[in-house]
This record gives C-alpha cells, sequence and structure tokens, in this order.
C-alpha cells in the first residue's frame, strides 16, 4: 500500500474538518484512507542490528507487529480482516472499507464490502441485495404502480417490520390468494385479481425488506408481484343439492337462477353457493346463472337438476341426503311436537329417530348416492372439473346430562307446546346421526369414487369454526335456544327466528320437507301464532327454515371452498 494512500494517526483528526466538502463529491473521488487503529511497539533499547535497519531506508526494519497487524510507516497497521469493525476510527458520517490489506473509510456511509453494503461504520457486511426472482411455485411477475385509493391487489393485506418476501408468498398461500405483492419495506398485499397493469422498471423496485436487507421488497407507491402461475381460474359452476344448498332461511329470495325456479327452490342470497360465486373466485369472468338446488329435494331429484344445465362447467357443489334420512320428520317430532291432548311426545320422537337410523344404515341410499354423485361428474363436469361435496353440521354442542337443555322446550308455549324437554338422549342421538352421514359420505361416496381431486369432500362441522354457534351452548344457558340477545351467535334458524324474507314463498311440488311440516301445522290453533316470539310460526317458509344454517354459516363453507380452488385451481 503506498504511503499517499494513507494518513498518519494525527492526521485523522484532521479530516473531519474536510468531510463535508468531501461527502459531496462523486462517490468514486471519495475513498480516502484514514489510519485504522495503530499499535506501536513498546519502547525499549534497540540492538545494535536493529540500529542499523531502523537507519537503512526501510522504515519497518525490525518492527515485530501482532496478528492481525501489519507494518507501515513503523506503526502497526490494522490489516483487512473478514468484517469492518466498529473501532476502525472511521469519522461520522462515513463506513468502513477494505483497501488493499488495510480497512479504510469512505465517506458516503453506503459502502461497498466486497460484494455487500456496510450501512454504518459500525455494521459488517451484508450481501448485495437482489430482486427474488422466485418463492416456491411463486414466480416474479413485476414491479408495478400502487397507491392507497386504487391498490393492485385488493384481496387482503397486512404491515410487517419483520417482513420478507417468503412472508408475504406464504401469507398468500396459506389464504388461497394466487398473487401475493410486497411494497415500502414492510407491506404486504394478496389478492386473486390484478386490478392495474401499470408495470414499471424492475429498478423501482428498490427499497429493502424490513425483515431481510438481502432483498427487495418493492419501494413507496410501487409493489413487487409475484404470482402462482399454475393457479388459473374456473369459468363455470354449478351448485346441486337440497335445502343446505338452496339455503333456505338465510337471506332473500335470489332472482338469477338458469331455470326460473328460484322462489319454489327457496334459493337464497345467503346461501354457500352464491356467496361462493360473490367470493368471486372466477375473477370476474363469469355471470353466474346455474343454481339448480332445490329445497325439500331428494337424491332422485338431482338427475332434473342435472338435465337442466346447459353446458358442462368447471366444478360443481353438491349437499343432499338430508330428506332422505327424514330430517325434516326428527325435527318436527323430537324439537317441536305439540298438541292439546292424547299425545305421546316420546314414542313419536323414538319412532321417527330410529326411522333415521335405519335411513342411514341403508347400503341402498349410499348406491344411490354413489350414483348420482357419478351422474354429476359424467354428465355436468369439464374433463378436469372439480366436484366438491359437503357434509352436514352438528345441530347441538356437545351434550351433558343435566345442563341447561336438559331442562328446556324449544316449543315453550304451556298450553299446547312442552311436550319434550330437549333432552341429553335426544340431543345426543341427532348429533351422532350428523357424524355417520358425514362419515359415510366420506366412506361410501368419495373413497368409491377414487379419482383424486375429482371428487372433494368439504367438512363444514369443524369444531373450531362452529364452537360457541350451536343450539345449546354452555356459553349461552341464559339463552340457549338463542332467541335473545345470542341470535347472531347461533348459527341455525329455529322456529321463531326473525328472518329476513318477508316475502310470499311457493313451494315446489317435489319438497319433501313442506309435507311433514304441513301435517304439523295442519291443525295448528289460530291463536298460536299470538304467543311473543311465535307470530310467523303458520308461515310455511319460517316452519321449513327451522334447523337450518344461517348466512353466517353459509359463509364458512363458501369461504372453504374458495380456498381450495385458490390453492388448486388448474383449469
Amino acid at each position: 500500500m503506498k504511503k499517499s494512500l494513507l494518513l498518519s494517526l494525527q492526521a485523522a483528526v484532521a479530516l473531519g474538518a474536510v468531510l463535508p466538502a468531501l461527502q459531496t463529491s462523486n462517490r468514486t473521488s471519495l475513498t480516502f484512507p484514514v489510519s485504522p487503529p495503530v499499535f506501536r511497539p513498546s519502547a525499549s533499547p534497540l540492538s545494535n542490528d536493529a540500529l542499523d535497519k531502523r537507519q537503512s531506508s526501510d522504515p519497518c526494519a525490525g518492527v515485530v507487529c501482532p496478528q492481525d497487524y501489519a507494518c507501515d510507516d513503523a506503526a502497526c497497521l490494522l490489516t483487512n480482516i473478514d468484517i469492518c469493525l466498529g473501532q476502525n476510527m472511521c469519522p461520522e458520517g462515513s463506513g468502513c472499507d477494505h483497501q488493499g490489506q488495510f480497512v479504510v473509510c469512505i465517506a458516503d456511509g453506503s459502502v461497498i464490502c466486497g460484494s455487500g453494503t456496510c450501512p454504518t461504520a459500525s455494521s459488517t457486511c451484508e450481501p448485495t441485495p437482489t430482486l427474488t426472482q422466485q418463492v416456491g411455485e411463486f414466480e416474479y411477475l413485476g414491479c408495478f404502480v400502487d397507491s392507497s385509493d386504487a391498490r393492485v391487489l385488493d384481496g387482503d393485506s397486512f404491515t410487517d417490520n419483520s417482513i420478507s418476501v417468503d412472508d408475504c408468498v406464504n401469507y398468500a398461500i396459506a389464504n388461497g390468494f394466487r398473487y401475493a405483492g410486497v411494497e415500502f419495506g414492510s407491506e404486504c398485499h394478496v389478492g386473486n385479481i390484478l386490478q392495474s397493469q401499470d408495470q414499471m422498471s424492475d429498478s423501482d423496485c428498490s427499497q429493502l425488506c424490513a425483515g431481510d436487507a438481502s432483498e427487495y421488497c418493492g419501494s413507496g407507491g410501487r409493489i413487487q408481484i409475484y404470482q402462482n402461475p399454475n393457479l388459473r381460474a374456473p369459468k363455470s359452476y354449478a351448485a346441486f343439492g337440497d335445502s343446505f344448498s338452496s339455503g333456505i332461511g338465510a337471506g332473500k329470495f335470489i332472482n338469477q337462477g338458469q331455470d326460473g325456479r328460484d322462489n319454489p327452490c327457496a334459493r337464497m342470497t345467503g346461501s354457500y353457493p352464491y356467496q361462493l360465486w360473490q367470493l368471486d373466485p372466477f375473477q370476474k369472468q363469469y355471470a353466474w346463472r346455474d343454481f339448480y338446488s332445490c329445497s325439500g329435494d331428494v337424491l332422485d331429484g338431482i338427475d332434473a337438476q342435472v338435465a337442466s344445465l346447459p353446458e358442462k362447467v368447471d366444478f360443481a357443489t353438491l349437499s343432499i341426503s338430508g330428506n332422505d334420512f327424514g330430517f325434516a320428520n326428527v325435527v318436527v317430532n323430537c324439537v317441536y311436537p305439540w298438541g292439546i291432548t292424547g299425545i305421546n311426545a316420546q314414542a313419536n320422537c323414538d319412532n321417527a329417530l330410529n326411522q333415521a337410523r335405519q335411513a342411514i344404515g341403508n347400503e341402498a341410499n349410499w348406491a344411490k348416492y354413489r350414483d348420482k354423485a357419478n351422474l354429476v361428474i359424467s354428465q355436468a363436469l369439464n374433463p378436469e372439473g372439480v366436484l366438491f361435496i359437503t357434509g352436514y353440521a352438528k345441530f347441538f354442542a356437545p351434550p351433558v346430562k343435566g345442563d341447561k337443555c336438559d331442562d328446556t322446550y324449544f316449543l315453550d308455549i304451556f298450553w299446547v307446546g312442552r311436550k319434550l324437554k330437549m333432552t341429553y338422549t335426544t340431543r345426543q342421538a341427532m348429533n351422532q346421526f350428523v357424524e355417520e352421514v358425514n362419515a359415510k359420505i366420506q366412506t361410501e361416496v368419495i373413497d368409491q369414487i377414487g379419482l383424486i381431486n375429482k371428487a372433494v369432500y368439504i367438512n363444514i362441522d369443524d369444531p373450531k369454526t362452529w364452537n360457541g354457534h350451536r343450539f345449546c351452548e354452555p356459553a349461552n344457558d341464559d339463552d340457549p335456544v338463542g332467541r335473545g340477545a345470542k341470535a347472531e351467535e347461533v348459527w341455525f334458524n329455529d322456529i321463531t327466528t326473525v328472518l329476513d324474507e318477508k316475502g310470499d314463498w311457493n313451494p315446489a311440488l317435489t319438497n319433501s320437507e313442506v309435507a311433514v311440516w304441513d301435517a304439523w301445522a295442519a291443525s295448528l290453533p289460530a291463536n298460536f301464532t299470538d304467543e311473543p316470539g311465535f307470530g310467523g310460526a303458520a308461515s310455511r317458509y319460517q316452519q321449513n327454515s327451522c334447523f337450518h344454517p344461517k348466512a353466517a354459516a353459509h359463509r364458512v363453507t363458501a369461504l372453504k371452498i374458495s380456498l381450495w380452488l385458490s390453492q388448486n385451481g388448474h383449469w
């Protein structure tokens, strides 16, 4: 190293006076050296040989420096070690670098240290930042203009001061989004649609990630976007099934179905098929009209529903079999029995439970279910299409003997109701039926079809989702049916639930549930509806909505299907 490139230790003090001027110059001319930490050998008598060497032309002759130091002008200077140490004596505003074998100072404070940068004089050298090109299946798409008023990705977002590109992409994967974008160093935005195509140069996305200085995370007003190219939005969808799909009791009647039977089939705005359409897995490519689910339909009704479909679709949903297993009969006889005299309510309930048990155990019903599922797959789906089959949700929180519901009437009218309490035994049996149906849908239908990702089971009875939202929840002992302050927390309708739809309902002639409820109401006393809270009990729509999911429950089903589509779409 030339002497002209080094200042003595004393000159470091004088350096502060010229630093401001130097800092405004071009960076390439600012690589000036400052004496790093100096080790002076202790003064001691020199031998004659050493004196002879000191008098020679080499001032370092005879000087012995410790490890990591080298001699220059009779002084021991710190040599080029692996990191830029904080004690390198660089003045304020400058950073450390390696020049030759010595540590030197550069005035602009953003110093190139080999292949990285030292943001401050005391920091270690970091890797050179890069524009990450791929995270898993997600590939870099480009740097786009973005603003808080018009987001390029408007699905969801979060801010985190320890964010990295991986964090944002993983968030998109976990929540079923096709695109992930990082912005302003600490923001993550995700979505399934690019709302803008205003793309800029990659160099516009040049702000370091708050959680990883080795990569860029967009910049102010610039979003760095990644996409999963293997996911493509479906373009068509058809919904088949019974009232648990049509959504009776959830929202208002729709008026857009292909077959013109929206009112008779009680197709509602709160149903999961309608909410799934609103979640827009089609990425604004599809005006949906293929809603064929019909309240009261049984397995044999699926043929007519499929026949109404004008052309095959990318995916379909199927929710069916409750009416084949006597669902309405159990509700009428075990939950809402009534009568003035001469009624054996418990015997009627036991008979309804036994009929349901036999129907669920009848292999012929499950063979028919398989046939209808295969019919949908063969006649309604495109070659790469997927059929989603849903189960049902249990009506009651796990029963406990002696709990509040053990002593609760769901039809609590002293002169005509109060025939059966909602006992532990009845609740246990009704919940068990739901569990058996869900299990058999998987083993007798999904597994038997045997085509991977052709028939997919959607478990809507997830305890984490439903915890606190069933009838007879322990936390709702003061309102186990959900008729007061707890009404929004219970996700099933009751005979007293205030429903959104107030219009007339003209049920389809094929509706098997209507006949059961009509028989229940046939001789109902006229003044029955005078009882507080039971004003709507004479309505066929109100009756048939009982023990059906509210819109909040349907939304969970819609979200589960939307998430699967976002994570596994392949059309």
